[in-house]
């Protein structure tokens, strides 16, 4: 097996690494390529005169990350027989709440959020993509009814 990796952008091209074979030479050059990465992201701030504690925003970060991995696991795994209604709900819960928190101001403050910071720092939007598909999935299953009504019956069939 043989991995590409795309170090360093030049003047007209890209500086690639053609033949990676050591696991630990991937491993160190992949945590350069990721600093290199995380040093050409603006600074955690919504303005100077709003500063936002990184270790916060990054705390919640980590946390959506961690819940969203859990929420895929589970509707990957309950995906069939189709039982993503009555078996991901606490993920999916988990996942608006965080979502809830990233938006929520921080403590001390009345104003000021992780928001700007996570959800429009980067040109694809992430984590905005992620909550949307989680939250498309769920409306597609129709979950939000089917838990309501207390018809589980309904969230498995398939009437295709």
């Amino acid at each position: 097996m043989s991995l590409l990796l795309c170090e360093v952008p030049l003047a007209m091209g890209w500086l690639v690494n053609p033949q990676i074979s050591d696991s630990s030479d991937l491993a160190a050059r992949s945590a350069w390529a990721e600093q290199l990465s995380l040093s050409l992201l603006p600074p955690y701030s919504l303005s100077p005169d709003h500063p936002v504690d990184p270790n916060m925003c990054i705390q919640i970060l980590h946390e959506f990350a961690n819940n969203s991995g859990d929420l895929s696991s589970c509707l990957a795994s309950m995906a069939w027989p189709v039982r993503v209604c009555q078996h991901c709900y606490k993920e999916y819960a988990q996942i608006k709440a965080t979502m809830n928190k990233i938006g929520s101001p921080l403590q001390n403050s009345s104003t000021v959020s992780c928001g700007t910071t996570l959800l429009r720092s980067d040109r694809v939007q992430v984590i905005v993509a992620l909550y949307n598909f989680f939250d498309d999935v769920w409306t597609a299953s129709k979950c939000a009814s089917c838990l309501q009504t207390d018809e589980q019956h309904r969230c498995t069939e398939y009437h295709g």
